[in-house]
């Protein structure tokens, strides 16, 4: 949704967005796990499309169209989103 050099407003906000509600949602169903386990266990093609994206894209290019920021906010979410719903007891 971001990479794309036309892509609007619209679409980079949808990918922001979608970024920060698919991983919050894994890590509800996966509460058992640590932060590293869900990282690598759902994140680890994610740590390849940056590697991947760097290598033939570009940094510069990946960044500003947004790319990168949608791939590491989900990578936040899964390893530290135990402490964003961390219940009240």
């Amino acid at each position: 949704m971001t990479l794309d050099s036309e892509a609007n407003i619209n679409s980079r906000i949808g990918g922001i967005l979608l970024s920060f509600l698919i991983p919050i949602s894994i890590v509800y169903q996966t509460k058992h796990m640590t932060g590293i386990e869900r990282m690598l266990k759902f994140g680890f093609g994610m740590i390849a499309y940056i590697i991947v994206a760097i290598v033939i894209v570009g940094f510069p290019h990946s960044f500003v169209t947004g790319l990168i920021p949608c791939l590491i906010i989900p990578l936040g979410v899964l390893f530290y989103g135990e402490k964003l719903i961390k219940e009240e007891k």
